[in-house]
């Protein structure tokens, strides 16, 4: 199935269309309104990786063309049945139709380059995009992200991260922002050397509420680190972002 399938939209769908199916398929199937639903939570996910695409132009154009590819190399259909012609068994009869099936497989295998070509080039523009080299190669941010986790099963399992964090330092700071490495930069002016990623959430609103319960676990916690942030920042989240990090500061 494809994400356009996914989404209940045709392929040539505007962007406005795409995001509007999103909304209203996200609401429908976001875990905290069908607790324990693992049917829904599934569906969720699949939602959120296709619009995670589609919604991006460089992405979608890129993953258009590997649908083009992909349909390019199926086989043909077989032609119907024809009676065969009185020279059916002479030996050119037999050349010639040597001749069409070397065609045939020399062309299949040239779409199939064609097509494993256009997949190469969208896996290696999502992973620019979705990578987001700045901040990888920032020697500042380390990535601790929790994966394949919905926000409401993710929480525990960041809590339990902060925890261990908490114990080993002296200062703490827990935000949340669509452009990591320009928030490094921001931090190091302000005295900070280390800032780990946790979690990437598919809207601001999202992130925000994660941040807020997660800076007020950080206060209640008995730890000896100072929590220099009360209420939550969501520094350069937007509502067009679509890649909202969750990330904590620390020092000891």
């Amino acid at each position: 199935m494809s994400h356009y399938e996914i989404l209940g939209v045709p392929g040539n769908a505007t962007a406005e269309e795409i995001k509007k199916a999103f909304r209203r398929l996200a609401m429908e199937t976001h875990p905290d309104q069908n607790a324990g639903n693992t049917l829904k939570a599934e569906q969720f996910k699949k939602i959120n990786e296709a619009y995670t695409l589609l919604g991006d132009q460089e992405k979608r154009a890129a993953y258009d063309l590997t649908l083009q590819g992909n349909s390019a190399t199926e086989p043909p259909a077989a032609p119907p049945p024809q009676a065969p012609e009185a020279n059916e068994s002479s030996p050119e009869t037999h050349t010639v139709h040597a001749q069409g099936e070397a065609f045939g497989i020399g062309l299949l295998a040239v779409l199939g380059l064609v097509g494993l070509a256009a997949f190469a080039i969208y896996k290696v523009i999502e992973g620019i995009a979705r990578g987001n080299p700045d901040w990888r190669n920032n020697k500042m941010i380390e990535n601790k992200i929790v994966t394949d986790l919905v926000p409401k099963k993710a929480m525990p399992v960041l809590k339990n991260k902060l925890r261990g964090y908490l114990s080993h330092s002296s200062r703490f700071y827990v935000g949340a922002t669509a452009n990591p490495a320009l928030r490094a930069q921001q931090h190091a002016e302000e005295g900070w050397t280390r800032m780990v990623l946790l979690y990437e959430a598919y809207s601001p609103e999202i992130a925000r509420s994660m941040e807020q319960e997660l800076i007020d676990f950080a206060l209640r916690a008995n730890s000896k680190a100072v929590v220099e942030n009360i209420h939550s920042g969501g520094g350069g989240l937007t509502s067009e972002s679509r890649s909202n990090f969750l990330y904590i500061l620390c020092e000891r």
